[in-house]
């Protein structure tokens, strides 16, 4: 069983499991992930052999190997992929992380730049009356303190009819006063 790696480059890397029988090369498991710097797009593909595990759980026995050498192999291999992942996630933060807070700075410029650009034109249109906007912001206004007031000196008791009462009357205002 042969344990095949590489990184092709900064941007892709493979990892290959394979054995040799009756002198064929037959793969058992791999793996490759790539990043497409112009898409930005992150492609992987994992193939596995679906009895590669009961392969190995047969044949990894403790009388099958050296513990010493393959501990020692197993503990170069962990720290190889460590540093080989450090390095990978590294690169690709540099990949995703940039382009992406400019992607989101901008955007967030354009939603700034629309919102005093929307506060801007309501302002400009109460201030000019257009739509009747004032005239509406003071009745409202105007109906309102008149409720409040209300409010203030009555007793719980009639309250329903009042409110009944000052809606159709505020209702009437706004008709007669447009």
């Amino acid at each position: 069983m042969e344990l095949f790696g590489q990184y092709v480059s900064p941007s892709k890397m493979t990892f290959e499991l394979s054995r040799t029988q009756n002198g064929h090369h037959i793969n058992d498991a791999q793996l490759s992930l790539s990043f497409d710097d112009e898409e930005r797009l992150l492609r992987g593909r994992a193939y596995m052999r679906p009895t590669l595990w009961n392969d190995i759980k047969a044949k990894v026995h403790p009388q099958n190997y050296a513990s010493s050498r393959l501990s020692s192999e197993l503990s170069r291999l962990q720290r190889s992929l460590a540093y080989d992942m450090r390095l990978k996630s590294y690169n690709l933060k540099q990949a995703i992380g940039e382009p992406l807070s400019t992607v989101v700075d901008y955007y967030r410029s354009e939603v700034t730049r629309k919102w005093r650009q929307g506060v801007y034109s309501l302002d400009r249109m109460y201030r000019a009356n257009e739509f009747y906007m004032h005239d509406i912001h003071r009745a409202l206004k105007r109906h309102y303190d008149d409720f409040r007031y209300i409010l203030l000196h009555l007793h719980v008791s009639n309250l329903y009819v009042l409110c009944v009462s000052i809606y159709l009357y505020s209702v009437y205002k706004c008709i007669v006063s447009l």
